[in-house]
């Protein structure tokens, strides 16, 4: 339960800041820039408490309520590479794919050696059946990971959806082979051996 308390403690923090920033009036104009960097300050750490609480809505399994959250951190604070992307995975786990792959391609414009990144797009992209988009992304961690079974698993994943079976049950058996109990893989393999 430390947890709940927490999240009620960071609820009624997040709730003082804003109320703070909205009640700062700037009284004359030789003040407005010192209150503006205050203000500003407070943005950016009201930004880590929107983040904080997605991170735990996220734990607790709350993936909307973690939208909400890393999307008011995002607001205020746009380049936050870890903000956007926590925001596009927790879209991607609600199922809202075209949301995540916008934010998941701005942050890779921003970083585009981001590994995470480039995962989770490459999940969003096999999620509406666009294999060939994801297996770059897919090819460029593979080289960097040889030995990862779950990329392996996924560039199987790309080939299947573009129906290049061949290559799919190339890549679910090189998975079988770095991790022999990828159940996912084993599954995948067993599929396509029946046809």
């Amino acid at each position: 339960m430390e947890t709940a308390r927490l999240a009620v403690l960071l609820k009624q923090e997040i709730a003082g800041a804003e109320s703070e920033l909205a009640n700062t009036i700037p009284p004359d104009a030789a003040k407005t820039d010192l209150l503006r960097s205050r203000i500003e300050g407070g943005k950016i750490g009201l930004s880590e408490l929107y983040h904080n609480q997605g991170e735990m809505e996220y734990q607790q399994g709350n993936f909307e309520k973690a939208v909400d959250y890393f999307s008011q951190s995002f607001e205020l604070d746009p380049g936050n590479l870890e903000t956007m992307y926590n925001l596009g995975t927790c879209y991607g786990i609600i199922g809202r794919y075209d949301q995540s792959v916008v934010i998941l391609t701005d942050l890779l414009k921003l970083d585009p050696h981001h590994r995470k990144a480039r995962q989770s797009l490459a999940v969003a992209y096999l999620r509406t059946n666009r294999g060939a988009l994801a297996r770059p992304l897919l090819e460029s961690l593979a080289s960097e990971t040889p030995d990862d079974a779950n990329i392996q698993y996924l560039l199987g994943e790309s080939y299947r959806t573009e129906e290049n079976l061949e290559k799919a049950r190339d890549h679910f058996e090189k998975a079988l082979r770095i991790d022999p109990n990828l159940s996912k893989a084993r599954q995948k393999l067993e599929l396509l051996n029946k046809e």
